[in-house]
């Protein structure tokens, strides 16, 4: 086997480097989820259970996200902004996160009751989800929860005595 020398045919000869995989850019836009939970008993090994999907969007509109804060004993319709039709609204909780002090106990157990609840009334049957101090909540949409969140029966209550921080982001569908 005769090696050719980069000098030869102006092709430098690298040898011993892998191959560049080479990245193509996605034919169409699409919403990838992530979520890894574990649990571990003082005496056992840690289990984790994750859960994986995509789905591949109609829609190559920008998501909407906001950062909003609501009031204590507020009542605030969901916002999806200029995502007419999304296909996820996911909603976070910023309470309970220090990040530029040390809280005392008095501070922590406060915030642990900035419980933030998406609320929904449909045909005289309510239900509230809360969304705790630093947790979010997923609500993945489809044409009846569209209507709903549209005509007001889905929206965000805030029942603790102070503000709370919270984001809100709306994918497209």
């Amino acid at each position: 086997m005769s090696e050719t020398s980069m000098w030869d045919d102006h092709t430098p000869i690298v040898q011993g480097l892998p191959e560049k995989k080479v990245i193509r850019p996605i034919q169409q836009p699409r919403l990838t989820v992530v979520q890894s939970f574990y649990h571990q008993r003082p005496d056992g090994e840690p289990h984790e259970r994750v859960n994986r999907w995509d789905h591949l969007l109609d829609e190559d509109e920008q998501p909407y996200l906001r950062e909003r804060t609501i009031k204590a004993g507020e009542i605030q319709a969901i916002d999806t902004g200029w995502v007419e039709t999304p296909h996820t609204i996911l909603i976070e909780n910023f309470e309970g996160k220090f990040t530029s002090q040390n809280p005392t106990n008095e501070e922590r157990e406060e915030a642990q009751t900035r419980i933030l609840f998406l609320t929904a009334m449909r045909q005289g049957f309510d239900f509230f989800i809360p969304i705790i101090p630093g947790d979010c909540f997923r609500l993945p949409i489809h044409e009846d929860a569209m209507t709903l969140i549209l005509n007001g029966s889905i929206s965000l209550r805030n029942d603790s005595g102070s503000p709370i921080r919270y984001s809100i982001t709306a994918y497209p569908a």
